[in-house]
């Protein structure tokens, strides 16, 4: 039953990071900033992503936080390039959009 227990640990490990080698830095993304300053809603819109290797790419997404100058972009669909589920971007590589019939 051990060694049953040891195979499954490590498929589990390769299939939670299956993508990494898809991973790209995204160069145009900023650092959190503090949470006083950031205002949640939601907010369709159209954001310019530059990645270190595919360079530019504007995404339709959706905004669900923002600062003064920054705004929180959320990931679409199955984009492995991003590690995480959202990056803040400067307010000038984000614009807002006309959702889509059916889109939420």
């Amino acid at each position: 039953m051990g060694d049953l227990d040891d195979t499954r640990a490590r498929e589990s490990a390769r299939s939670w990071d299956a993508h990494h080698h898809e991973r790209q830095r995204i160069l145009n993304a900023h650092p959190i900033p503090p949470l006083r300053d950031q205002k949640a809603g939601w907010i369709h819109c159209r954001a310019r992503i530059v990645y270190e290797l595919d360079g530019e790419d504007w995404i339709d997404t959706v905004a669900y936080a923002w600062t003064s100058r920054l705004v929180l972009v959320q990931r679409v669909g199955r984009d492995f390039r991003w590690s995480s589920i959202g990056v803040w971007l400067d307010a000038s590589d984000v614009r807002r959009r006309v959702p889509r019939v059916g889109e939420r």
